[in-house]
């Protein structure tokens, strides 16, 4: 203030906040871990895309694509190089109708790896909203993409790139980190594992984000009291 700044209310910097992505909308007991703003998804459109850390499984009606984080029992990741996007990323795609949100990311799975798995062994651990600049997309109606976890008994089972990936491999942790760190979706998406992440300099924003985000919660909750109870703002 000294220095001239102009006064900011309660509701002002709430704003602020969620503007900036520090604060996503999210249901009880979630997490919110980032969000990007004017990201080309392709075709010439863009989307405002928020990460969540969720147990609870996104609702059927507003989701429109899953992809699965798979790792074996010695903590390997499987990820697939996607043609079209150029990039590693964890398996998954967009919904075909009639099927489930599980049965989506089980098919997928199948059809980019040849990894087959029971869709009721798949389990939520977040998701992506995507808020797209163009109506006619397929996310406009059906905005979320369900992230599940799989976690294998099996060491590295062979695995054989399909459908439109090229590619499909078991990594290391670090490895994981590595082929994804330029890639916003496989990369981030280690946020929502939670302990597996770590705080190591310069590896991606997953793991600088949780401590983030936890430490930002207090102050998230004083700005909405401060919003539920405006007149005691000076």
């Amino acid at each position: 203030m000294a220095a001239g700044a102009p006064p900011l209310t309660a509701v002002g910097l709430a704003r602020r906040v969620n503007a900036r992505g520090l604060r996503l909308r999210k249901r009880k007991g979630e997490r919110g871990i980032h969000r990007w703003l004017g990201v080309p998804i392709g075709s010439g459109v863009t989307a405002d895309i928020d990460l969540v850390a969720s147990s609870l499984p996104t609702p059927d009606l507003g989701t429109g694509a899953a992809a699965t984080i798979v790792r074996d029992r010695n903590k390997s990741f499987l990820l697939v190089h996607s043609i079209r996007r150029g990039s590693w990323d964890c398996p998954g795609g967009r919904r075909e109708p009639g099927e489930s949100v599980a049965e989506c990311a089980a098919r997928e799975l199948a059809e980019e790896t040849g990894l087959t798995l029971e869709p009721t062994t798949l389990v939520p651990c977040g998701y992506e909203r995507l808020t797209v600049s163009d109506p006619a997309h397929w996310a406009a109606p059906r905005p979320l993409v369900q992230v599940f976890l799989a976690d294998l008994l099996a060491a590295r089972p062979t695995v054989t790139p399909g459908d439109d990936v090229d590619a499909a491999r078991w990594v290391s942790h670090d490895e994981f980190r590595e082929l994804c760190l330029e890639h916003r979706d496989a990369g981030s998406k280690e946020g929502l594992l939670g302990p597996i992440a770590d705080k190591t300099p310069n590896r991606g924003l997953a793991a600088h984000l949780q401590t983030a985000v936890k430490e930002a919660g207090e102050l998230l909750d004083e700005i909405d009291q401060l919003i539920a109870a405006p007149a005691e703002v000076a």
